[in-house]
């Protein structure tokens, strides 16, 4: 099992996959840089890394423009056999975005909400 920088259970194989995916959430955070491309690369190392799916659809979904929400959903499709297999904390990230995507707003926050619950240094 490996961990993220947070000390969040992450589904991977390539350690690799991990820098990329922390790359990219510092990019989204910090507003430097090009989010989405890290997220890509986390994916590319390691297609199994259920997190950088569901992450990468949230960011899309934070850009609020129906092509990048578009996009959010292909990547769920595109991870639909890594996020089979992954942890709560990741099906549950997954399941705000789809939340996002289907324009149920509300319902996406209380989504994410308990996951900060649950994962309070999330």
């Amino acid at each position: 099992m490996h961990q993220d920088a947070r000390g969040n259970t992450v589904t991977l194989s390539n350690p690799r996959a991990l820098e990329a995916y922390e790359r990219g959430l510092y990019a989204f955070q910090t507003y430097r840089g090009d989010p989405i491309a890290p997220f890509d690369e986390a994916i590319a190392a390691d297609d199994g890394f259920a997190g950088a799916y569901a992450t990468k659809a949230l960011v899309l979904c934070a850009f609020f423009e129906r092509r990048f929400i578009d996009a959010a959903a292909a990547t769920l499709a595109a991870g639909r056999a890594a996020l089979g297999r992954a942890t709560p904390r990741e099906r549950a990230l997954a399941d705000a975005a789809r939340l996002i995507i289907g324009g149920r707003l509300n319902d996406a926050a209380r989504a994410l909400d308990r996951v900060l619950v649950d994962n309070p240094r999330d």
